[in-house]
């Protein structure tokens, strides 16, 4: 399994759960913010298109890939590989960890209402796992200031972002040298935290792939072709 790929002029991480996590326990009481972020097909293709953008997500300590058709596009054929991006497995092993190691965790995302869902789904899971804190984007006045003021006196171990992107990845890169924690984790606010996959939702992730394939192709083909006029 190839640890490192690049996909439409994007370089990611392709590590296992297992390598994640353990590089992850490592480093977990480090005074320096880590950051790890859930990374999409509509990620990619945002950040193929803008260099900016493009720098924080390659700059990210961690990258995980979040979708199958990511996985196909690059021809990863592991079906260990497939099954812990069909079931979500970094989240669930990691929160685990967090609850079996009384850490901390502060929610962020764009509403109360997102906030809410998602802190249903922390606690159905991991019910002894300690939320310090919540901030919803809609809550702050202008800049997102008040956010980084509630983060910084919850004093979390583990920001957990569910802030749509681009939003989560500006936030990031604007305040990352002012938050007081220990790891960031973004998953966005299209993450389906469910196992259970009907088949409208099937049908609408493989016309999502057959798009996101046939860009990156197009891309791919762009490229070769100024590479030859170069020549």
């Amino acid at each position: 399994m190839i640890k490192k790929i690049e996909i439409a002029g994007v370089k990611l991480d392709n590590y296992s759960v297992r390598e994640l996590l353990t590089m992850i326990e490592k480093t977990m009481d480090s005074s320096a913010l880590k950051t790890i972020e859930e990374v999409t097909m509509g990620m990619i293709l945002a950040a193929e298109k803008d260099e900016q953008y493009r720098e924080i997500i390659e700059g990210l300590d961690y990258s995980i890939l979040s979708e199958i058709g990511i996985l196909s596009a690059i021809g990863e054929t592991s079906l260990q590989r497939r099954h812990e991006v069909e079931e979500s497995s970094f989240f669930y092993e990691f929160f685990k960890r967090l609850e079996r190691n009384k850490k901390s965790i502060f929610i962020i995302g764009e509403t109360v209402k997102k906030i809410q869902e998602i802190q249903e789904v922390v606690k159905d899971n991991f019910p002894n796992i300690q939320i310090v804190g919540t901030k919803a984007e809609e809550e702050c006045v202008g800049a997102l200031d008040a956010m980084v003021n509630d983060i910084n006196v919850a004093t979390p171990d583990v920001i957990f972002s569910v802030m749509p992107s681009p939003n989560q990845e500006n936030f990031l890169r604007d305040y990352k040298s002012l938050i007081n924690a220990t790891i960031w984790y973004g998953v966005g606010d299209e993450k389906n935290f469910a196992t259970k996959k009907t088949v409208w939702k099937k049908i609408k992730n493989a016309v999502k792939f057959k798009q996101f394939k046939k860009t990156v192709i197009d891309i791919e083909t762009q490229k070769i072709h100024k590479e030859e006029v170069v020549r």
